[in-house]
Parts: structure tokens; C-alpha cells; sequence
């Protein structure tokens, strides 16, 4: 068997996203709107490729039939689940594959819940909207798949997707985004307490960590500060409140939450986010939000002050020795190894070197 046709159950940018992969590497994918808020995203799918066709499940349900993997890119919880798969579970093909793209959902706890002939051919593979140049794919299996499903899934992704598929243990945020959701927040709690514009800390992740010219604020600009926050809400329900993640949401500068509040969001805003392009009578100037002050000045025209050298060290040494407090936390209580979950960091969030390294680079 080869995924020669994808269905995708939900419509949100997550999974036109995943729709537009798929299709730009010629299979063909019919996406599903399950209920009223998904006709409300439609608006999202811009441009539809030829190979990406729209139905709705209610009067399509007879098409699933043709379809070789389903991926279910719904948020809901675990009773809609259980309630949509047992709505499609007699109109699929009877070797297609079920993969939920979620990193919140308990994947045992919810094939405790769903006959074996679903829980059978469902895995997660997450597909990561906010690292979404990751590549990289997060995938939990259990005991009840088959060695052929998921050779077919794995040869798919690898080959096809050129996506390098990891097996990840069955916890909440799995890794790239427990990890990630913990570095960003980390840098904008320190950003604010080490009072550091947010075009120098961006200047300095690109110099000396990352190969991605986004840096921090540029990449919630990108992403939408009030869809990165919104995620994390989801992830942090349904973490530990001892959780160094849960510990550090709670010290998120006030001032980020009022950039939502006042809808300045970054790319789905009009207004802006951290960074916009301002019209003067002399023209448009680049300006950057203040975090001290929650209000806009103009960008630095010298990055780097030599004066404040230890200090941008210390800056970056603090939050990298946080990320990697962290990493240790994880591999404890998944049983990982630290370097294997290292390098995967390094891979997913396209470091220039492993995190070791570069946080002995600013050892002073």
C-alpha cells in the first residue's frame, strides 16, 4: 500500500498548511468542514491549489472511502473524538491510516476509549504551526498499530514529505513544542527584565544561535502574537503547575497580553506587532514596540553597543541555561536521552550549533 489521497478532517491554518504540502508534492487532498466555525476559516484557504478540493462531512462522508491517510486537524477534546471516529469509522478505507496532528491529546488515553479497529490505525503526528519550517515530525504510536501501517506512514513522510520522522513519548507539547513554547518565553521574560530592545535581542539570536534570520520577535510577528498565545493556553491546561513551562507562562511581561488586547498582533493585524512600518509626512520609518513601555519608537541604527557587551552575555546565557534546565527536565521524565533531545532541538529550531555549545560560548 502507498498514501496516493489524503483527507483532512477540520479547516484552520494548521491544516491548510499541512494541505498545501501535500498537494505541492502532487497528491491530492480533499479537506472536510466538519462544523459551522470551520465554513467561518474558509477564508484561509487563499489560492487553492488544483490538487486541494473542499467537501463537507456530513454530505461527503461516502468519499473517505478513497482516502489512504485521514488526518484530523480538529481542536476538540477527547469526547469529540471519540464521537467523530465513530462517525467516519464505517465509511473508511479498510487500510487507511488515522493520524491525529495534535500535540495536547493523550494518544492511550484516547484509544482507551475507541474500539480496536479505530484505535488500530491511529497515530499523532504532529505537524507544527508555530515551527512550521521544522524538518522534523513528531509521532506517537502504540502497541495496536501494525509494523505495515506504519512503514507506509514512515516511507510517506521521509520520502515523499522529506520530513524526518521522530518517535516521541506520550506527553502534553510532546517536544518541539514543550521545548519551544519554553524558549520563547523565555526570551521575552528576559528581553523585558534585562530591558534589551527587541531588534538587538533579535540581531543577536541570528548572529550567534540560530541559521533563521527571524530571530524571536520577528517570528511571533510571523506567526500572530494572539495565535502563539492561544496555542500555549492549550498546552499549558493540561501541563503540571510545578512545570518549569506553567512556572514560566506565569512571568509573561503584562505588556505582551496587552499588545492582544489591543490587537496588535503582528501579521493578522493592521496595527502591527512588534515591529511596523509607520507613515510620517517624511516618509514611512521601521519602529519597534518598547516592552518597558508598551509603546513604539524607531528601530536602533547600531545594533550592538559595546558598553553593554557583558550584559547582552549574560542576557543570552540566562535564557539558554533555562532551555536547558529544561530539556533535562523532559528527558527525565520521558526517559530520554539529553543528547538525543539536544539535537533535535538544534534540527527544529535550525540552531547553528547544540545548545551545550553555544550556552559555553557565553559562559562568563
Amino acid at each position: 500500500m502507498q498514501i496516493e489521497r489524503v483527507a483532512i478532517l477540520g479547516i484552520n491554518l494548521h491544516s491548510t498548511h499541512i494541505a498545501e504540502c501535500i498537494a505541492n508534492i502532487g497528491i491530492p487532498v480533499v479537506m472536510y468542514c466538519i462544523n459551522s466555525q470551520d465554513m467561518l476559516c474558509l477564508n484561509v484557504v487563499n489560492d487553492v491549489n488544483s490538487l486541494i478540493q473542499i467537501s463537507n462531512l456530513e454530505s461527503g462522508i461516502d468519499s473517505l472511502k478513497f482516502a489512504d491517510l485521514i488526518i484530523d486537524s480538529m481542536a476538540n477534546n477527547l469526547d469529540d473524538k471519540c464521537q467523530l471516529y465513530h462517525q467516519i469509522i464505517n465509511y473508511i478505507n479498510v487500510n487507511a491510516i488515522i493520524s491525529l496532528n495534535s500535540s495536547i491529546i493523550s494518544l492511550n488515553a484516547l484509544c482507551d476509549r475507541l474500539p480496536s479497529k479505530v484505535s488500530h490505525k491511529l497515530i499523532i503526528a504532529h505537524f507544527s504551526y508555530i515551527f512550521k519550517n521544522s524538518d522534523l515530525l513528531e509521532c506517537v504510536i502504540h502497541s495496536g498499530n501494525t509494523n505495515d501501517m506504519l512503514t507506509v506512514f514512515h516511507e510517506f513522510c521521509e520520502i515523499k514529505l522529506n520530513k524526518k520522522v521522530i518517535i516521541c513519548a506520550d506527553i502534553a507539547g510532546l517536544l518541539i513544542n514543550r521545548i519551544g513554547y519554553f524558549w520563547i518565553i523565555n526570551f521575552l521574560i528576559n528581553s523585558y527584565n534585562f530591558k534589551i530592545d527587541i531588534d538587538i535581542v533579535d540581531s543577536l539570536i541570528n548572529e550567534h544561535i540560530c541559521n533563521s534570520r527571524l530571530g524571536i520577535f520577528r517570528l511571533l510577528d510571523s506567526i500572530g502574537l494572539d495565535i502563539f498565545i492561544s496555542e500555549l493556553n492549550k498546552l499549558i491546561v493540561n501541563i503540571a503547575k510545578d512545570d518549569l513551562l506553567f512556572l514560566a507562562y506565569n512571568q509573561i511581561p503584562k505588556v505582551i497580553f496587552q499588545m492582544i488586547a489591543d490587537k496588535v498582533t503582528g501579521c493578522h493585524s493592521i496595527l502591527g506587532g512588534f515591529y511596523r512600518k509607520y507613515d510620517t509626512y517624511h516618509g514611512s520609518v521601521n519602529q519597534m514596540l518598547d516592552l518597558s513601555t508598551g509603546l513604539y519608537k524607531s528601530e536602533n541604527s547600531h545594533i550592538y553597543d559595546l558598553d553593554n557587551i557583558d550584559k547582552y552575555k549574560s542576557f543570552i546565557y540566562s535564557t539558554l541555561s533555562s532551555v536547558s534546565a529544561y530539556i533535562t527536565y523532559i528527558a527525565e521524565i520521558t526517559g530520554s536521552d539529553i543528547l538525543t533531545i539536544d539535537n533535535i532541538v538544534k534540527s527544529s529550531h535550525e540552531l547553528k550549533y547544540e545548545l551545550s555549545k553555544i550556552i559555553n560560548k557565553f559562559n562568563i
